[in-house]
Order: structure tokens, then sequence, then C-alpha cells
């Protein structure tokens, strides 16, 4: 499973000079919605995600890890 790296995200938004609501209004969404996403109180939608990315100009994959995930049987 992958999930978005919030904190990559945040220092990318950092490094790129822009501000947070510039960087909302470019990628078409809220600047709270923004805000809620970088502090893991929301979840990126696929969608949303793109456009941050379109928005930085970064490549998609940059800013999302693997999370291992366990199966639980119910076996001792």
């Amino acid at each position: 499973m992958y999930q978005l790296d919030y904190k990559a995200m945040k220092a990318k938004i950092d490094s790129s000079g822009m501000k947070q609501k510039v960087v909302a209004v470019k990628a078409g969404m809220k600047e709270n919605h923004l805000c809620l996403i970088l502090n893991g109180k929301r979840k990126c939608e696929a969608g949303e995600y793109i456009s941050l990315c379109k928005a930085l100009d970064i490549e998609p994959g940059i800013l999302v890890k693997e999370v291992k995930t366990y199966e639980i049987t119910g076996e001792s």
C-alpha cells in the first residue's frame, strides 16, 4: 500500500518558494483543504494529489511512500 508523504510534500512546497495559498490555487483546491492534508488530518484524493504535483511541477511518484501492511489470518 502507498501513502502520501505529508512531510515531503510540505518540504517541497517550502523549497518551491511558493506560499501554500498559491499552491492551493494553482492546484484548484481550497487553502484550508491543503492545510489539512499537509497536517495529516485529511486524506488527499488521487485527483488532488495529481493537481498538487502539477502545481509544484514534480513527478507524481516523488511524494508517496510504501507502507507495510500485515494480513491478520486468525492463526496462532
